[in-house]
């Protein structure tokens, strides 16, 4: 299956076969590949190496994969909000005081 090909792909560092990967792989395939490259890091520190190049690009898909996963996660806990529907109306004000929702001056 496809599953099963992503799933070697990642544990192999394979950034290529997984680049071309239809979709965001599921959070099982995202956590063998964290831990994946977790091992390589550690490999590599133990022999006293450079990283593998995959490293980066597999962290570039692990981060993906892992920023989608937490959006279907909050969009199903009707956690996340569209800001741009909760501007106040700005006419009369100067352009400190449009802008003062944003920027918050006091933190």
């Amino acid at each position: 299956t496809d599953d099963a090909l992503l799933l070697a792909a990642v544990q192999a560092l394979d950034a290529d076969t997984v680049a071309q990967h239809p979709g965001i792989m599921n959070e099982a395939i995202t956590d063998a590949a964290f831990w994946a490259v977790v091992k390589a890091v550690d490999d590599a520190e133990a022999e006293n190496k450079p990283l593998p190049l995959n490293v980066p690009r597999m962290l570039h898909h692990i981060f993906e994969a892992d920023a989608f996963h937490l959006l279907i996660e909050r969009q199903s806990d009707k956690i996340t909000k569209n800001i741009t529907c909760l501007q106040p109306k700005d006419t009369g004000l100067s352009s400190h005081q449009q802008m003062s929702y944003i920027f918050d001056d006091s933190s």
